[in-house]
């Protein structure tokens, strides 16, 4: 009876193609539509380094002046400043690993005919850096703890095609600000949208390459002007990302990003208590005149506190899902018209003895069918709205981000593309039963009589 029904679902299909037709392009841009902002949405919230996420805990402590507004959301807290960020990476603490990391931005330059210098932006690190963050390498490897304060570069693939051609270029050398560097790794591609390891969870562009943070010291490489300084400090940070830099590593400044890489939770509690420890004794110098108040979060918690996109992102699927839904109103009177067009064909069948479950079912699978068509259009449609979206974020970002990372933000992975299929069937099915619901309660006599 299965195959049947089947078969008289088919032959239904093509029964007044164009409505037919109409119908799976309704559902189909609807999909589309939705599915094209709930992949935005479900790339910026996946959260990035499974396995790991729960072990990078991001530190924060706050170090502000005693007027200072108070902070109650961790991801307004401030950073660290270079003697806390130096302190820290030198204890001895329950953290398997530490890092901290800071932005630079020297002119990068391997002297070659076949390139050009290129303004990059750099994460100046420390060796351990790259084994937290599971960094793959191409080419190379990081450099070891022994060299933080070495002439070394490790470069992104990107950078290594724009100065290298994308050959193997351990071993090379390439002026950077100041200073001359020897290439010791390339990195693949990061597996994430977001740039995590410096706090931004950026998703534009990832760092041109990484350096040892004493060689970025050494070079006075440009410092990013994102930071925090107490007010007598405030009229000098322009001076702090130039020229001034023994300034800036004795201020109060704050511009270090710090990660501690903590095994299991106990661990993770007995290095907060380190932390208050540590301020304890900071506030006996004079520091620290606030009170305690650290931020030491892993990232899964600071992703399930994030609202990436902001009310802008929940805009934007609020008017998916209406447009959807009058997309699902539209199919309901198309399916009553097509289903009502065959009425004195079911009534017939039903005068020959044919049950209404049976004839039920055949309307199903014929609904079943057009969701599927419909879902199916809706991945073309969702791919293709996330393409337009992706170049309108490379336009609206002046053409400076990375596509090789927006395509890790706009990319359509298989549980969406699961989804997209999965949600039309399962709408189109709902919307149906009313259609069908009619069709098979429509009295033989009604439409007989006259035949």
């Amino acid at each position: 009876m299965f195959k049947y029904n089947l078969k008289l679902a088919f032959k239904s299909l093509h029964y007044r193609t164009g409505l037919t037709a109409l119908m799976v392009a309704t559902i189909g841009i609807g999909i589309g539509m939705l599915m094209t902002m709930v992949t935005i949405g479900h790339q910026a919230r996946k959260v990035p380094l499974p396995g790991l996420s729960d072990q990078l805990f991001l530190v924060r402590m706050d170090s502000r002046h005693a007027d200072a507004r108070d902070v109650t959301l961790p991801q307004r807290m401030v950073n660290l400043t270079y003697r806390d960020a130096l302190n820290l990476f030198n204890a001895k603490t329950v953290a398997s690993q530490q890092t901290f990391n800071f932005k630079v931005f020297p002119i990068l330059d391997a002297q070659e005919e076949s390139s050009r210098p290129i303004q990059a932006m750099v994460d100046a690190t420390t060796a351990s850096f790259f084994d937290m963050f599971g960094a793959r390498f191409i080419y190379g490897k990081a450099w070891t703890k022994s060299e933080n304060g070495a002439p070394v570069i490790v470069i992104s693939k990107k950078t290594n095609d724009q100065l290298f051609g994308g050959r193997d270029s351990i071993g090379e050398q390439i002026v950077v600000g100041t200073g001359k560097a020897t290439v010791v790794g390339v990195l693949d591609d990061w597996s994430t949208p977001r740039r995590i390891f410096d706090g931004s969870y950026s998703s534009s562009r990832f760092d041109d390459a990484f350096i040892p943070y004493q060689f970025a010291l050494d070079i006075n490489a440009q410092r990013s002007q994102r930071m925090s300084c107490h007010p007598q400090d405030a009229g000098k940070r322009l001076a702090f990302t130039t020229t001034d830099l023994q300034g800036l590593l004795s201020s109060e400044c704050t511009w270090v990003n710090f990660w501690a890489k903590i095994d299991n939770p106990a661990d993770a509690q007995q290095y907060r208590a380190f932390a208050e420890q540590y301020v304890v004794e900071q506030k006996g110098y004079g520091r620290f005149p606030r009170p305690i108040l650290n931020f030491i979060l892993n990232i899964d918690e600071q992703y399930a506190m994030a609202r990436f996109g902001g009310g802008r992102q929940e805009t934007l699927n609020l008017l998916a899902y209406l447009f959807f839904f009058v997309c699902l109103v539209n199919a309901v009177g198309m399916l009553l018209t097509k289903f009502l067009s065959t009425s004195k064909e079911v009534c017939l069948r039903r005068a020959l003895g044919a049950k209404k479950k049976i004839i039920m079912g055949q309307y199903l699978l014929e609904v079943m069918m057009i969701g599927l068509m419909g879902g199916l259009l809706g991945v073309v449609m969702s791919f293709g709205g996330l393409t337009l979206m992706k170049h309108v974020r490379m336009y609206a970002s002046d053409y400076t981000a990375d596509m090789e990372v927006l395509n890790l933000a706009y990319q359509l992975d298989w549980s969406m593309v699961s989804a997209s299929i999965g949600v039309a069937i399962a709408s189109t099915i709902v919307v149906g039963l009313y259609p069908v619901w009619r069709i098979v309660n429509v009295s033989p006599a009604s439409q007989l009589k006259g035949a």
